[in-house]
């Protein structure tokens, strides 16, 4: 088990941050469709930040 979180950490992290975007989204959705800079911003940057550490993790494998 710790074999695999030290060969895969990267692609971990990036699911996490992604789960988080999702969550984050659907707050956004919940609470209301235009206001919440803030939350936007925070979903925005869980989105990308998940999806380039899961890029970098598949690129480095090659």
């Amino acid at each position: 088990m710790i074999e695999f979180i030290e060969d895969h950490w990267l692609a971990i992290i990036g699911v996490l941050l992604l789960i988080g975007a999702l969550s984050c989204g659907f707050v956004l959705i919940g609470v209301v469709w235009g206001g919440m800079m803030l939350l936007k911003a925070m979903t925005g940057f869980l989105l990308l930040t998940g999806l380039a550490c899961i890029a970098i993790k598949v690129l480095s494998e090659r």
